[in-house]
């Protein structure tokens, strides 16, 4: 806060921004609002599909109903009424005027979607949308079910109530994305992720337009995916025998995500990142060598050097893309120790095999073979899809590109060292990019922080005096399908995960769904605080972002948890009794027990 006239400013009183309402985010490509002319929603909403219908449709929108008539935000109130000179004092008198009492009712809502539904999401489907809100009605059109989606959520956001109505501006709204793949990366090796949470977070994207859940399944610490053709990576991989995702859970999750318009892209991180493989399987991993003597328990990459590896690798895979329906995985092939493979003889006879001995600095000289793993596992990749009649793709990390690799160039890119110099290189030798430096959420940092992330663009991340360098990315930004917001776990559990990812990925999702020319951080920061309460309201737990300020929960939801409190209370009394019945029935039987033993002594 600051106060005119005042050459100093001891206070000091922080607050965040005054929250807009009845505000999207992210923000659309055009959006035309007239402030002046409301109308009131009724309940129940007349809402008419018609024509291409399916499951996706009706299930989005049962949830906007719900999101509408039970978690629609209330009018904002900010205590600075109360201050003399605040400029706040006649706010709210401003809700009193005409335009509310006087407003339409608005009955009725069609739904146009010109296309059949396709069951699942891709990168090339179409999330563009139109919506047109006006005194006869509410109007949404759409090439696809996936932008139908897109509306209904925006929809949704426009809403607001006031004295217990609903209410909505006079909008035009039309729509689309400006990168086809907006993502977010969940780790559940370094600690274990709930379905739940999982859950949580796709509702969380679906609420802020993102449409990939990259999850990173695997790693060294442990390997929780449940595979039936080798049950010993998760049977003893997995950090508890408990703590696995079976076929069944990765079915459901992939079914919520597709009923969100979302794609689940798997990464089984390889040949680096394996150590958990080897708890089961040992032999397909490097075995690390110190003075030409093995150091027991020391496993570096996969083996490269045994067409066993490959095998196994053929089989795993294959049973991949039986269960992820997604047509694109993600083969990771950062970080490789590449040292490992040095010492091996088995690896350093493979080199000799490849004739491309170099003399390059320690560990580099290994390159060649990792170029050689990565094209015979890609095409083993290659060759299990077109057995299936299908067309699939693959995701790595930057290194490929960063170290020259010679792979095959419809691979896509991920960039998460470098800015526009690396996309610019990666895209020069023929790869297309994805892009994360900027956005590793796991890199927390006190205060607000949330503008860094919403101010990185992908055509000007670290280059933003070189303006020659931007104009090529700006012209080659086609090439560039997205990014992804990228979470960490080593410090990151179920339990502090949505708080850590909410609303802070929020900003890099406006940044990859708006217009590159939307980068006020004054406008953002209002909508923001709205879009805060907003996740918050509709049951996500999601985290602070602008200081000082509060958020509103809705009757029901007070009730709602009244209620569980009572129900949680009563299954405690439960728990109790049925634990006190069975320290009886124990007791019993280890009174028996003595009796037995001391008839057996006599």
């Amino acid at each position: 806060m600051k106060f005119k006239n005042v050459p100093m400013n001891p206070l000091m009183i922080r607050r965040a921004p005054i929250a807009t309402i009845g505000e999207p985010w992210p923000l659309p490509q055009k959006y035309e609002v007239n402030e002046n002319i409301v109308f009131r929603i009724t309940e129940p909403l007349n809402i008419k599909i018609r024509n291409n219908t399916c499951d996706v449709l009706e299930s989005a929108v049962k949830r906007f109903e719900e999101n509408v008539f039970r978690f629609a935000l209330e009018e904002y109130y900010t205590n600075l009424v109360h201050i003399e000179g605040s400029g706040f004092e006649s706010l709210d008198k401003k809700y009193q005027h005409s335009k509310y009492t006087k407003a339409v009712n608005l009955t009725t809502f069609h739904i146009y979607v010109n296309s059949a539904c396709s069951k699942y999401p891709k990168l090339q489907s179409d999330e563009s949308y139109s919506l047109l809100i006006k005194n006869f009605g509410i109007v949404l059109m759409s090439d696809e079910v996936w932008g139908a989606l897109r509306g209904l959520e925006t929809l949704s956001q426009v809403i607001f109530s006031w004295k217990d109505q609903y209410f909505v501006r006079d909008t035009l709204i039309r729509d689309f994305p400006r990168f086809k793949h907006r993502g977010v990366l969940v780790d559940s090796a370094r600690h274990f992720m709930t379905k739940d949470v999982i859950y949580n977070v796709l509702d969380g994207m679906f609420q802020n337009k993102m449409n990939v859940l990259h999850w990173h399944l695997v790693d060294d610490q442990s390997f929780p995916y449940q595979s039936k053709v080798f049950p010993d990576l998760s049977g003893k991989g997995a950090q508890h025998p408990l703590l696995t995702y079976n076929h069944e859970d990765i079915a459901d999750i992939v079914e919520y995500a597709r009923l969100r318009g979302v794609r689940v892209i798997p990464e089984f991180d390889t040949p680096g990142h394996v150590y958990s493989w080897g708890f089961g399987y040992p032999d397909i991993l490097t075995q690390c060598y110190t003075n030409s003597r093995k150091v027991q328990g020391y496993y570096g990459p996969l083996n490269p050097a045994r067409n066993s590896t490959f095998a196994f690798l053929k089989k795993l895979f294959t049973e991949v893309m039986d269960v992820f329906p997604e047509k694109v995985l993600h083969l990771g092939g950062d970080e490789v120790p590449l040292e490992c493979w040095v010492t091996n003889p088995e690896v350093s006879a493979l080199l000799s095999r490849l004739n491309r001995i170099t003399t390059p600095s320690y560990g580099d000289v290994m390159k060649p073979v990792w170029e050689w793993y990565t094209n015979r596992f890609i095409n083993i990749l290659k060759d299990i899809r077109q057995s299936r009649n299908e067309a699939g793709q693959y995701i790595l990390w930057e290194e490929a590109s960063k170290n020259n690799l010679n792979i095959a160039k419809d691979a896509i890119i991920q960039i998460w060292l470098g800015g526009g110099k690396e996309i610019l290189k990666a895209l020069d030798q023929g790869y297309r990019v994805l892009f994360s430096s900027c956005w590793y959420l796991d890199h927390s940092k006190y205060g607000i922080h949330w503008t860094d992330y919403y101010l990185c663009d992908p055509t000007h991340h670290n280059i933003k005096y070189q303006p020659s360098l931007i104009n090529d990315l700006k012209r080659r930004e086609d090439k560039i399908l997205g990014g992804e917001v990228c979470l960490w776990s080593e410090y990151i559990t179920s339990e502090s995960l949505m708080s850590v990812m909410w609303p802070r990925a929020s900003a890099a999702a406006e940044r990859l769904w708006s217009s590159s020319t939307v980068i006020s951080i004054q406008s953002a920061g209002r909508r923001l605080q709205e879009h805060r309460c907003r996740m918050l309201r509709r049951g996500l737990q999601v985290g602070h972002i602008n200081g000082p300020d509060y958020c509103l929960l809705p009757k029901h939801r007070n009730d709602f948890k009244s209620k569980n409190i009572k129900k949680r209370n009563a299954e405690k009394m439960e728990e109790m009794n049925l634990g006190y019945r069975s320290s009886l029935v124990f007791k019993k039987i280890n009174v028996k027990f003595r009796a037995i033993s001391y008839r057996t002594s006599i």
